[in-house]
């Protein structure tokens, strides 16, 4: 295990910046996620502290020790790559060990650790099946595994679930973090789903264009967002955003009174979750419903408001409606989020 730390971290491709001054601290046995659209960045940091690409300027530390000028193999890292990267001519064993037979570890030792991460992965009976052999879960854990047989001080992982359909991304998400929860080791995760970011971070990094918008701990991403790109893209559904306009510290949508501000008078803009809506006839959300998914237990209704704004409310799965309906929403006023007109959270 090992702490991380980036001291004004930059990165430019020719004249393009793409890494923007990054500082950040990971502590010793922290699993931190990076989450941003596609190209935000977030894997090309990753790459820079792997050693797979060069710093323009700043510095990495690992456990205190300056290591961005070292080579990869000398950083005390493993990766998991998005593509399982698997030699197909090698069996599981063969893949497992390979690393540790190139870098001339003793046979003992190499069937010692090979054997402790086909323990920890449910490897065991797949051990001498070749990757074509294998299911899509199975070799990326045979990849997860090559990396836990280095024993390395930080574990990094380059969207490693992205190949996989959906079921299995589920499952794969738990076994990583059951194994996060084993090994306690340090662990950055790169990921554009902000479902993987939620469920697995200790501390989630939100990037935008190579830039850090927001870092904090899942919850506190989602309670209290630090502007609207951070708040639109934690929570699935996303977070509706409705023009609204403030008076004497009272926010109101169509006439509506909807929630209490410390935004100055004038227009601004109106963050609710859909699941924090509820069906209430005294609510001050008013609209037609335009589509009404059902999936079970939960529903989701897209409304049609009467200033031609849309929402979507997230319901549980007694409730029925069909397009054309009238519905009326209401929400608690300490549910709702205001923005001004730089996209910066106000406090209530």
């Amino acid at each position: 295990m090992a702490t991380l730390e980036l001291k004004g971290v930059e990165k430019f491709f020719d004249a393009t910046q793409v890494i923007h001054d990054m500082n950040l601290s990971v502590a010793d046995g922290e699993l931190v996620v990076f989450v941003g659209p596609s190209g935000c960045g977030k894997s090309t940091l990753l790459r820079m502290i792997a050693g797979l690409e060069t710093l323009s300027s700043g510095e990495i530390h690992i456990d205190g020790q300056r290591v961005d000028y070292q080579p990869p193999s000398n950083r005390g890292i493993a990766m998991v790559f998005q593509s399982y990267a698997l030699y197909p001519h090698k069996d599981v064993r063969g893949n497992l060990g390979f690393s540790l037979k190139h870098d001339k570890v003793e046979k003992s030792e190499i069937d010692r650790r090979v054997n402790i991460a086909a323990d920890i992965l449910g490897l065991q009976e797949l051990m001498s099946r070749k990757p074509r052999e294998l299911s899509g879960g199975q070799r990326q854990r045979v990849a997860i595994g090559r990396a836990i047989v280095r024993e390395p001080k930080v574990f990094l992982f380059d969207e490693p679930l992205s190949n996989l359909d959906a079921a299995l991304r589920v499952h794969m998400r738990v076994e990583i973090l059951k194994l996060h929860q084993r090994l306690k080791n340090t662990m950055i995760y790169v990921t554009h789903d902000q479902v993987e970011a939620m469920t697995l971070a200790d501390r989630i990094v939100v990037f935008r264009a190579g830039k850090v918008e927001q870092i904090g701990t899942p919850l506190e991403l989602y309670r209290t967002p630090a502007n609207r790109f951070v708040a639109g893209f934690i929570g699935s559904p996303a977070m509706n955003f409705l023009d609204a306009h403030c008076k004497s510290g009272s926010v109101t949508l169509n006439g509506e009174a909807v929630c209490h501000s410390a935004h100055p008078d004038g227009s601004m803009t109106l963050g609710v979750r859909p699941e924090h809506l509820r069906v209430d006839q005294q609510g001050p959300f008013q609209g037609k419903v335009q589509v009404f998914e059902h999936l079970g237990g939960e529903a989701f209704v897209h409304l049609s408001l009467a200033d031609g704004q849309s929402m979507v409310a997230k319901l549980d799965g007694e409730h029925q409606f069909r397009p054309g309906d009238a519905c009326r929403l209401g929400i608690a006023a300490d549910k709702c989020h205001v923005f001004d007109a730089d996209g910066l959270r106000i406090a209530s």
